[in-house]
């Protein structure tokens, strides 16, 4: 939750996938524990606004459209997709190093969130009522 206004633990349920924030209404991820978080820690049960990797966790994420910028050297367009810092210019054949405004548009800065881990036993996820 973006605004950091506490949740209310009545809405950790195991049947949902979400939460949403009283004050702001941002909606925050709900999933269950990972099969390996509960192998390891039986009790852990859900995990709140988590990033869980999936099979692809080494694949580099989508982040933009390709982009056109110019060599320095003879001023044609080069076409810069973001997957390498050091691209060659087609025309004159020099290597442009991408300076770093367009290299961090292409590959943002991570951003560190707040997440939870829910346990069992816990009286705010008993589905019992």
């Amino acid at each position: 939750m973006d605004c950091k206004t506490n949740f209310d633990p009545g809405q950790l349920k195991t049947t949902s996938d979400s939460l949403t924030c009283s004050k702001c209404g941002k909606q925050t991820p709900l999933s269950p524990a990972p099969e390996w978080l509960r192998r390891v820690y039986p009790p852990a049960e859900l995990i709140v606004n988590g990033f869980l990797r999936t099979g692809d966790g080494d694949k580099p994420a989508e982040t933009s459209r390709p982009v056109v910028f110019s060599c320095p050297q003879c001023g044609g367009a080069l076409k810069v997709n973001g997957e390498d810092r050091l691209t060659d210019c087609p025309y004159c054949e020099v290597s442009v190093y991408l300076p770093d405004d367009l290299w961090f548009r292409l590959h943002p800065a991570k951003v560190k969130r707040r997440w939870f881990v829910v346990f069992k036993g816990d009286p705010v996820i008993d589905d019992s009522e």
